[in-house]
């Protein structure tokens, strides 16, 4: 209930177990909010249906931890003993404690490592990230890869065509570009969903497309963010501070334009971009859909969830290639970001500042955007290839499946003793 990545990975994740198809009758299935701080405004802003399967497995009984598979859905620092409040994961007495984690950089810390050693298995979303844990110290025999579940059956491009509209410029504020009718729609409409932080390089995105674009181009893009660790109303200003910046700097092709002097202001001279407020859960469906292309240059990524439920939507996706999304992310079914010869290190401030992670290539972000605004059809035919691969691979049902396959092989384990209590 947190609306963060673990939360809605596990949300999708507990819709498959809810489907008759996905597990026998009799195994008990139970959750329990663990991890990050719960988000009333996100659990009520989920659609109904949802809601009310939630809660029915929040409701259900309690099954004996002593003849449990008790997964933790966590980063590893909330396992018990956990390094901050939370919930404990796994309870007292817990037989079998499975560790359901991922990380963005190219390692772990060796506290992790630690803790991960000590679960009787790490499911892992990517073959990457199993790749980095392994590389890192956990035992290799521990990995297991168990892909993200996406609601494949609501971000669902004939589904949200029946609902309501969502009208981009319309429901954001107008930060950058000329004034203009808000009655007139854009022809391109770049949409990126992101925390602002260093790992989301934000930066990236506005270089590549203040860079590329000008007031002249019909393209607009629209960002929603929320900040990382952080309390004011900073977007909207760091957005205008970068833009200034590259003015100053002759940084951009409107910037470097004749009729644009010093004294103009920048802030009508620069290409649209527009900020999204909030947008409640239910909704997020027809967001992505009313967007010509998702696009993220993230530096690292544990899965990909934004990226995953746009190209279930058939949006077409730019995205760092690098990480999580390497283990959906085509040549054919989106539009992969280069990333720069050598991997660079988080800030020096940063709890991660000895890992490292990948730097995506301005100038390639920059030909990718200007290809999707060229060749819409080119784009929009990737982004059907990306539905069908993403509902042949992660739907719910389908990872609900894989999920329940080793739960029944754990279980076997336990008949043949061939397994020893987590110790804990």
């Amino acid at each position: 209930m947190s609306g963060g990545g673990y939360g809605s990975e596990a949300v999708a994740l507990l819709l498959g177990l809810h489907s008759a198809r996905s597990y026998p009758p009799t195994l008990a299935v139970r959750a329990t909010h663990h991890g990050d701080v719960v988000d009333y405004a996100h659990f009520v802003g989920l659609p109904s249906d949802q809601r009310e399967a939630l809660e029915a497995t929040l409701r259900s009984p309690v099954p004996s931890a002593e003849h449990a598979v008790v997964v933790c859905h966590s980063e590893p620092g909330a396992w018990f003993p956990a390094m901050y409040e939370t919930p404990r994961c796994p309870p007292p007495g817990t037989a079998v404690a499975v560790g359901r984690t991922m990380f963005e950089t190219d390692r772990l810390d060796p506290k992790h490592v630690k803790r991960c050693n000590k679960m009787h298995e790490v499911w892992v979303p990517t073959r990457w990230g199993a790749d980095v844990f392994a590389a890192s110290g956990v035992f290799p025999e521990k990995i297991k890869v168990v892909p993200e579940a996406v609601d494949v059956h609501r971000f669902d491009a004939e589904v949200v065509a029946s609902l309501p509209r969502f009208d981009l410029e319309a429901r954001a504020t107008q930060v950058l570009g000329p004034p203009g009718d808000r009655g007139t729609e854009l022809g391109t409409k770049f949409l990126s969903v992101f925390k602002w932080e260093t790992r989301k390089a934000p930066e990236v995105l506005l270089a590549a497309y203040l860079d590329e674009f000008t007031a002249d181009d019909d393209v607009g893009l629209f960002i929603r963010s929320d900040l990382y660790h952080e309390k004011g109303d900073l977007v909207v200003a760091r957005i205008k501070a970068f833009a200034r910046d590259a003015k100053n700097r002759g940084a951009a092709r409107w910037a470097r334009q004749k009729n644009n002097n010093k004294t103009a202001g920048f802030e009508n001279a620069a290409p649209p971009v527009f900020v999204l407020p909030r947008v409640p859960e239910h909704e997020m469906p027809s967001l992505y859909h009313a967007a010509s292309a998702f696009v993220l240059p993230s530096r690292g990524e544990g899965w990909g969830r934004p990226h995953c439920e746009a190209m279930s939507l058939g949006v077409p996706v730019i995205a760092t290639n690098w990480s999580g999304p390497t283990a959906f992310m085509t040549e054919e079914n989106s539009f992969p970001v280069s990333i720069e010869k050598d991997l660079v290190a988080p800030p020096q401030d940063s709890h991660w500042a000895t890992h490292k992670w990948a730097q995506p290539k301005v100038t390639h972000l920059q030909q990718l955007m200007r290809e999707v605004f060229e060749n819409p059809e080119k784009a929009r035919a990737k982004g059907k290839v990306a539905a069908r691969d993403v509902r042949k691979a992660f739907a719910p049902e389908i990872v609900a499946r894989i999920v329940m396959n080793h739960v029944e092989r754990i279980g076997k384990e336990w008949e043949g003793l061939s397994i020893k209590k987590t110790e804990l």
